[in-house]
């Protein structure tokens, strides 16, 4: 590699980080906000453990058991990854 191969090299790479965290915001972002909106349209979740979970059920079953299946494949990875 010559010069400035290697910097032009980095400079696009450095400009696809740019774009790829500046997509990732944005999907984070409107990810936040729509569990905001769930959340707020339930009254009395003072009491309930998991509040996604009972919101997830009262939509519908299968979106109970899908995040169910979510939680328990994030307890696994954090499981996996502490050991």
């Amino acid at each position: 590699l010559k010069r400035h191969d290697f910097y032009d090299y980095w400079g696009k790479e450095e400009k696809n980080i740019k774009v790829i965290s500046i997509v990732c915001m944005i999907i984070l972002s409107i990810l936040s906000i729509v569990i905001f909106l769930l959340i707020e349209t339930v009254e009395n979740l003072k009491n309930i453990e998991m509040p996604l979970v009972y919101i997830a059920g009262s939509l519908k079953l299968i979106y109970k058991y899908l995040y169910g299946v979510v939680i328990l494949s994030s307890i696994f990875t954090t499981a996996i990854s502490a050991s």
